[in-house]
């Protein structure tokens, strides 16, 4: 039922998430990062970094962070920000990196189109306000206490061409005092960007991010919320062989799980959202473990490999060994990937209606096979199997019952 025009996955392709950090002075925005990764309040890898500057070099050198890769990539040895840019990005590249963060790098550089929305800047101030070329450390404090405001604090923000104007993604505050001192409130105001960064490279790793448009929109943690997104995402330039976007079929899986269901039960749905990514995308069991847990991707997993093969124009000689392939892979499902496999069949079943007669009745002999295969199902699902006998039987009449044996009765054996 898939036609391929052409595939997008999510942005973050590795799990855990691996960052690379450039930075021109202290770093101490890379030590925080590092801190929390050690910690395992941030599930990241730090794979690479940056120095744009010989002191800034020497100074991470000299704090001694095991494990990680760093670089001396000097603005000073450049004539121009092409060039320059050329050598970071191809360093990038080598890193295999999926999020770049900016921890205090001043030099500007010219994002290519494969690093677009992947490099994030936290500024010390609430943009729009107090950015702009020269914007950077002690005197945007000193800005904001000359501008008498009553509050500060930091945005982290998508990298663009020019200086703090890419997409905002989150803001942190803090109170300025009457009798601050440009140190005193960089000390606060680096207390909530230790903070915010982590939150953001989270929201990312999570899949949490959505655009509308240019503006950044933090969508919802919960579990069928974020695997609709993924699928979404996933699916995003995929059409099912009517045209219609592919992602509406696995959403109307789930929503056919979900209202078969006498209990809520998340990660199932979240499973039937996800059923044929691996499949069809290059979305990786490892990253879907990652971020929805073992229960998830083991029912992923064997979903992947019960696959219907394509059997519209397919010889009848053809099919009945693709029948005993899938017969073997079918019958071992656990419980919830029968379930979802069902649901999977019905949608399926329901999208037949206008194709010619011999389609609809290699697909239906096809459905009737991969379902006789499954021997048992849990009974929240034998309406969705009387449905789809139905619709072989309204559809193509007895023609299409020649796979060889009977198809269960939709009270058939149950585990």
């Amino acid at each position: 039922m898939l036609s391929v025009v052409n595939t997008t996955v999510p942005q973050v392709i590795h799990e855990p998430i691996r960052l690379a950090v450039l930075i021109s002075g202290g770093g101490t925005t890379l030590l925080n990062l590092y801190e929390r990764v050690a910690a395992g309040t941030l599930r990241a890898k730090i794979v690479t970094v940056l120095c744009s500057n010989i002191p800034a070099f020497n100074r991470l050198h000299a704090r001694g962070l095991d494990g990680i890769e760093t670089h001396l990539v000097a603005r000073c040895d450049y004539d121009n920000v092409e060039n320059f840019s050329d050598v970071v990005f191809d360093r990038l590249r080598q890193a295999d990196c999926d999020l770049i963060c900016l921890g205090g790098f001043l030099s500007r550089v010219a994002i290519p189109d494969d690093f677009a929305d992947r490099l994030l800047n936290i500024h010390p101030a609430l943009l729009p306000a107090f950015g702009g070329k020269g914007m950077y450390g002690h005197h945007v404090h000193e800005a904001v206490l000359a501008a008498n405001c009553k509050i500060s604090g930091c945005t982290v923000h998508f990298a663009d061409q020019t200086y703090d104007t890419g997409p905002i993604i989150l803001q942190r505050t803090c109170p300025v005092h009457d009798d601050d001192t440009p140190e005193m409130l960089a000390a606060r105001v680096f207390e909530q960007e230790r903070e915010a960064y982590p939150q953001a490279i989270k929201l990312i790793a999570e899949a949490r991010l959505s655009t509308h448009n240019q503006i950044i929109r933090i969508e919802s943690s919960d579990t069928i919320c974020r695997a609709r997104r993924w699928c979404m995402q996933a699916h995003a330039r995929q059409q099912c062989t009517g045209g219609q976007p592919y992602y509406t079929h696995p959403i109307a899986v789930a929503e056919i799980l979900r209202s078969a269901l006498p209990a809520n039960d998340p990660e199932l749905i979240a499973a039937a959202c996800l059923h044929d990514v691996v499949e069809h995308t290059s979305v990786t069991l490892e990253q879907i473990h990652g971020a929805f847990g073992s229960r998830v991707a083991n029912l992923v997993e064997p979903l992947a490999m019960c696959e219907e093969p394509t059997m519209l124009s397919t010889p009848d000689h053809d099919l009945k060994h693709k029948y005993r392939q899938l017969a073997e892979r079918t019958s071992q499902l656990p419980n919830g990937a029968k379930m979802i496999k069902i649901a999977d069949c019905l949608d399926n079943m329901r999208q037949i209606e206008d194709r010619p007669f011999q389609d609809r009745r290699q697909y239906a002999i096809t459905t009737g096979c991969l379902l006789e295969a499954l021997q048992s199902w849990p009974m929240a699902m034998d309406n969705a199997m009387a449905e789809i006998q139905q619709i072989i039987a309204r559809q193509t009449g007895p023609a299409a019952s020649g796979a060889g044996s009977a198809f269960p009765a939709p009270n058939g054996p149950k585990p």
